[in-house]
Parts: structure tokens; C-alpha cells; sequence
């Protein structure tokens, strides 16, 4: 049985790709939150459990990158190769247009009537943090494999 050893091209853009991946979870978790939060959803509790449980598998996964050879990627975020380089600047720029846009409008927007929690607001703009990242790096990935 041979094993192929996969070269730091291959290592970063698996790296990037799980990042994205669990940002999208994240951001799942952060929902249901707000969910909770906002509408009293009924089936909440079934919900926590499998975001939870799906967002502690991704936390393990990091927590191995973090000591493997794509350390510089997760301490820095710098990645050896172009191409990952430029799909995580692209995710964070995307990610803090998208944030300082959503920050504006709940500075803006005041409702009289019905109150929202700031964890549920912060919940949300998590969610919308994660999601601005994750959607423009899993496309570019997406992108280069076509």
C-alpha cells in the first residue's frame, strides 16, 4: 500500500477549504441562536445539539491544524501559495464590507415596538461575519476546480 504525499499547494487549499467549511457551520450555530432568541422556535434544543456537536468537530480540526504544516496559514494567515493567499484576502475583505455594512444597519435601524436582545444581534452579525467569508473562498475553490 502506497501513500502519495500531497505537496503545501494541496495542504493549504484542504486547510482553506475545512476553514470555510466550519465558518459555514459556525455561522449555522449562530443561527439557530437566533432563532431561539428572536422567534422561540419549538425545535431549538434538537438543533443545539447538532450544531454544537458539528461545530466542536471543527474546532478539533483546527486545533490540529494549528500544530501541522499549515501552521503558518492558521497563526499568521499567510499561505505560501498564491492562489490561497488571494482567496483568504478576498474572504476577509468581503467579510469586513459585508460586517461594516450590517453593523450600519442595526445602528440605523430602531424599532419601537419590539426589542432585540444584543446576544441575538450579536448572534446575527456573527452569522453574517462567517458567511461573507466562507461563500467567496469556497467559490474561488470552486472556481479553480472547473
Amino acid at each position: 500500500m502506497t501513500s502519495k504525499a500531497i505537496s503545501l499547494y494541496e495542504r493549504e487549499q484542504q486547510y482553506l477549504k475545512r476553514n470555510a467549511v466550519c465558518s459555514l457551520i459556525m455561522a449555522a450555530v449562530l443561527v439557530v441562536i437566533c432563532l431561539d432568541k428572536w422567534f422561540n422556535v419549538a425545535f431549538a434544543n434538537w438543533l443545539y445539539a447538532a450544531t454544537i456537536l458539528a461545530a466542536l468537530v471543527c474546532m478539533l480540526v483546527t486545533i490540529r491544524d494549528c500544530f501541522g504544516s499549515v501552521k503558518a496559514a492558521f497563526w499568521y494567515g499567510e499561505f505560501q501559495d498564491e492562489f490561497a493567499n488571494h482567496l483568504h484576502q478576498r474572504g476577509c475583505k468581503s467579510a469586513f464590507l459585508t460586517i461594516s455594512v450590517a453593523l450600519g444597519a442595526t445602528f440605523g435601524a430602531t424599532s419601537g415596538d419590539k426589542l432585540v436582545s444584543g446576544q441575538g444581534i450579536s448572534a446575527a452579525l456573527g452569522a453574517v461575519l462567517l458567511i461573507a467569508y466562507a461563500l467567496p473562498v469556497l467559490k474561488g475553490l470552486r472556481a479553480e476546480n472547473e
